[in-house]
């Protein structure tokens, strides 16, 4: 499986799992208003995809976790020129690292949203 078909995956559970506030009941565990009639097909689908995003979370944070220290690990190796590929020459960063600078920043911004997102 390639690594946008695993995003995607995880998108996908994303996208059909109830927005929270999300609680927990004897029937089942949900977001939203209280569904107390678990025998409804509205309250079953929602329980279902749920259920699937719940069941998947710790392995898809994992994966997430590890993608995203992977990309800020070979970002560091070309910043700090761990991997010997800056020619010798003025101390002015390489074509490289500014990509790596700006490929980092963009996953810090996306880990540390502004407030309200």
């Amino acid at each position: 499986m390639t690594a946008r078909e695993v995003l995607d995956g995880i998108k996908g559970r994303l996208a059909a799992a109830t927005p929270g506030p999300w609680f927990a009941s004897r029937f089942w565990v949900g977001a939203g208003e209280d569904h107390s009639d678990p025998d409804t097909e509205v309250a079953k689908a929602a329980f279902l995809s749920d259920a699937s995003f719940i069941a998947a979370a710790p392995v898809d944070v994992a994966r997430l976790t590890r993608a995203v220290e992977a990309a800020l690990d070979a970002c560091d190796i070309v910043i700090d020129n761990r991997d010997g590929h800056k020619p010798p020459g003025p101390p002015h960063p390489s074509r490289e690292q500014v990509t790596a600078v700006r490929i980092r920043a963009v996953i810090e911004n996306a880990l540390n949203p502004k407030e309200g997102q």
